[in-house]
């Protein structure tokens, strides 16, 4: 067994994986933030890339709000604001050009606070990390769902 996992680690030493944005945290029953992402862009935009799974028996109706920002608005694939919902067993999986959150009026930080609601729930605060200069949103398709 020794020798498999010498064999192993030597094989991937030279690969760089992107860590996990955050541990997957529960923002309402059956609603978990799997990964949270974000990136400063042009003109003091910042957008924000989460994947929401929704395993509850409901649709889940999503709230956002950046602490600090002047402006937060969900933007849908078209380029205007939506409202968020997530169907019933279904992912909302965030990306560039897509569904992406954009907040203004932020400083540059490591990490974004962004409150997430479910419905009427209580908030919860996910800290999405900020990704380098021309760094990729990570491919969320290798996750392990638990």
């Amino acid at each position: 067994m020794r020798t498999f996992a010498s064999i192993f680690v030597i094989a991937f030493a030279g690969v760089v994986l992107p860590a996990r944005a955050v541990e997957p945290l529960v923002v309402g029953e059956g609603v978990i933030v799997e990964e949270a992402w974000a990136r400063f862009g042009e003109a003091g935009a910042t957008e924000i890339f989460l994947v929401v799974n929704n395993r509850s028996a409901g649709e889940a109706v999503l709230g956002v709000k950046v602490p600090g920002a002047t402006e937060v608005q969900v933007i849908g694939a078209a380029g205007r604001a939506i409202e968020t919902s997530i169907p019933i067993h279904s992912e909302l999986y965030m990306e560039p050009e897509g569904v992406r959150i954009v907040a203004t009026g932020l400083p540059p930080m490591s990490t974004v606070p962004v409150e997430v609601t479910v419905g009427s729930g209580d908030p919860v605060v996910i800290q999405a990390q900020v990704l380098t200069d021309g760094q990729a949103v990570p491919d969320h398709h290798d996750y392990q769902h638990g």
